[in-house]
């Protein structure tokens, strides 16, 4: 959990979370993103990262361990997943590949092989239906997803889709796409920066750093580029060539089909699905479909100190909702 690089990790290393001396991480070789500045903070939690998941690996072994002394090794389908990429900036909360390139791994004795791999394209909403159709049980019509193992595998997916909207008191909206090989990302807020000040994210050691560095002008490069003030309407990345999503491609008239298809293919989930962001929250509130968090949120903001005047990126006050963000919007 992105908590768990807040603070130094021997806090919790012994404690409810524990990952044993021999498995423990040293910043020194830690591999530091090239959309961050390589600094002691981040070092230490990336290394605090590595950590946490070998403590989730040992975890993980004691649940198997239980399936085999109570004998249900042979007849239990594992899936291992995580909801959302590593918890540094530009990563968990948005839409490249390091936000939502996410680990899976299943153990199905006598139906999978050990050790081999799929490439095929998995949304998580399709994990429900795979679930339900292994168990033998109807997937209801309304389901988005597919069926990825089994009898009942679907054809391959073409294209995998994700999202950002508001994430805690800041609001955002994002449309993305991808296939095997591009990343397709739809700005529907580009006057928003990236780097919105968001009280959980703040949290993070390296967060001061990197925002002092940038009103110093020391960051330059890649390293800046969370900082910019705004966002490009469009963003599209040959994610096999640049996994990092750092050389956009969308003005690039050699790839102008490709940025066409992608366009093509969130505009067409949309039309199918519907899109909730498309309406103010107020609406969905009144409509009792979302709870009303609001009024927490906008408190949340009064009460969390501002930024230094030279680090402060994007409007102040950060836009809470829909209607409050029209001017950074793209129709806006």
């Amino acid at each position: 959990h992105e908590s768990r690089m807040f603070k130094e990790a021997p806090e919790w290393h012994a404690k409810a979370f524990p990952c044993p001396q021999e498995s423990r991480h040293d910043p020194q070789f830690a591999p530091v993103p090239p959309y961050l500045p390589d600094t002691p903070e981040l070092r230490q939690q990336v290394a605090t990262y590595y950590d946490a998941v070998s403590a989730i690996d040992q975890q993980i072994g004691e649940r198997l361990r239980w399936l085999d002394e109570n004998g249900m090794r042979d007849n239990t389908v594992v899936i291992l997943l995580s909801d959302h990429g590593r918890g540094l900036p530009r990563e968990k909360r948005w839409c490249y590949d390091a936000g939502i390139h996410l680990p899976l791994i299943i153990r199905w004795p006598r139906e999978l092989a050990a050790g081999s791999v799929a490439d095929q394209l998995v949304a998580w909403v399709d994990i429900a239906p795979t679930i339900l159709s292994l168990a033998g049980v109807p997937v209801p019509d309304h389901y988005q997803g597919q069926i990825f193992l089994g009898e009942n595998k679907a054809p391959e997916r073409r294209y995998v889709f994700a999202g950002r909207d508001r994430m805690d008191e800041v609001f955002d909206k994002q449309r993305c796409a991808r296939d095997r090989k591009f990343h397709y990302i739809r700005n529907d807020a580009p006057g928003l920066p990236w780097a919105q000040r968001q009280g959980y994210m703040e949290q993070q050691p390296v967060m001061p750093v990197a925002r002092k560095l940038h009103a110093e002008g020391k960051l330059s490069g890649d390293e800046a580029v969370f900082f910019a003030k705004a966002k490009p309407p469009e963003e599209l990345y040959d994610a096999e060539a640049d996994p990092d999503c750092l050389h956009n491609l969308a003005g690039d008239p050699a790839y102008a089909d490709h940025l066409a298809r992608l366009r093509g293919a969130v505009e067409g989930i949309l039309a199918k699905h519907g899109d909730m962001g498309e309406t103010d929250e107020s609406v969905w509130i009144e409509k009792g479909v979302v709870t009303d968090r609001l009024q927490e949120y906008r408190d949340r903001l009064s009460r969390e100190p501002l930024l230094p005047p030279e680090q402060q990126i994007g409007p102040d006050p950060i836009p809470t909702t829909l209607e409050d963000a029209r001017p950074w919007l793209r129709d806006g």
